[in-house]
């Protein structure tokens, strides 16, 4: 699932197209900044090589595929960081910076307004909308990387665990932990991912457990099955009835945990893989606009993470 319009979470923030009409309107009356407005981020990212793909990144925003809008009038909510839209023939990402920085008018003379923004803030949003501008033109190349989804079904299932561990105390209960650890994999591989291999999903899913017991995989796979759940608000739906102790669990009250304990930023990635890469981009090139610490945590407890950008450069092309 690449798409926001697929997304329940989109659609429960935007019920009447509220948010695209926003987006809408700040492409259109909003401002483009040119290179001459981020000089001096840019020789800092250039300097510093704070990325693999700073080249790439800056390269693209060059040749106008990454565009930096600021608008004065219209605010686009801090969930929506960059979007990616088909302009004609071609594709470009957007990205919003008027939550992240104001244009500062120099009174010196000779000297241009320019963007006060911290450059770690800015490339991390730079990298995030190139990264998902290279998901929408080549979907295969993301596809087709074992690695990478085998990190990052790490990455989500435990960001996801962790927040059903802080509020239930699932450890307690390796069992059902194991049951849930299941679920939710099996929907990042399924639906977030796009894996269509059911062989490739159930064993990377069952090789996050720890202890668990066959018989019980075996169910809980096929009540998934049975469950055939599309969205994440059906994964919540499922996962409640695993359990008693899920009784108040919800859409809603999930969906707000997730704001809370990783950052505005990062709600998009609950559904959609481009918007989960820059989440975890950003915590490795440790930028606060998603809650690095929170999010770094689960990173640096995952196995092969230091091979994370060796397999990400394989995909962006």
């Amino acid at each position: 699932m690449g798409s926001l319009n697929d997304s329940v979470v989109f659609q429960s923030f935007s019920q009447h197209g509220e948010i695209m009409l926003t987006i809408t309107k700040c492409i259109k009356g909003g401002k483009v900044l040119d290179s001459s407005y981020i000089e001096e981020q840019m020789l800092q990212m250039r300097r510093t090589r704070i990325s693999p793909f700073v080249d790439k990144v800056l390269g693209a925003y060059e040749s106008g595929q990454i565009i930096l809008i600021h608008s004065r009038d219209t605010k686009v909510p801090q969930a929506v960081p960059f979007i990616v839209l088909k302009q004609g023939t071609q594709m470009r990402a957007f990205i919003f910076v008027n939550n992240y920085g104001t244009i500062q008018e120099d009174n010196m003379a000779g000297r241009h307004a320019y963007l006060s923004m911290p450059m770690k803030d800015l490339y991390v949003l730079m990298e995030g909308a190139y990264t998902a501008l290279t998901y929408f033109k080549y979907p295969a190349n993301f596809s087709k990387s074992l690695g990478l989804l085998k990190l990052c079904n790490s990455i989500y299932t435990n960001m996801f665990l962790q927040i059903l561990n802080k509020q239930y105390a699932l450890s307690l209960q390796q069992d059902l932990y194991n049951r849930v650890s299941f679920c939710i994999s099996k929907y990042f591989l399924e639906i977030v991912w796009g894996q269509t291999n059911k062989q490739i999903t159930t064993n990377y899913a069952k090789a996050l457990l720890i202890g668990a017991n066959k018989s019980d995989l075996l169910i809980a796979e096929d009540e998934y099955d049975r469950a055939n759940i599309k969205n994440i608000e059906e994964l919540i739906d499922h996962i409640k009835t695993l359990s008693p102790r899920f009784k108040n669990f919800s859409f809603r009250y999930f969906t707000e945990y997730w704001i809370n304990t990783y950052k505005p930023g990062a709600i998009f990635g609950m559904e959609t893989l481009p918007y989960f890469l820059y989440v975890i981009e950003a915590s490795m090139i440790g930028s606060f606009l998603v809650n690095q610490p929170a999010v770094s945590q689960i990173t640096k407890m995952t196995r092969g993470m230091n091979t994370f950008y060796q397999e990400l450069a394989r995909v962006l092309i």
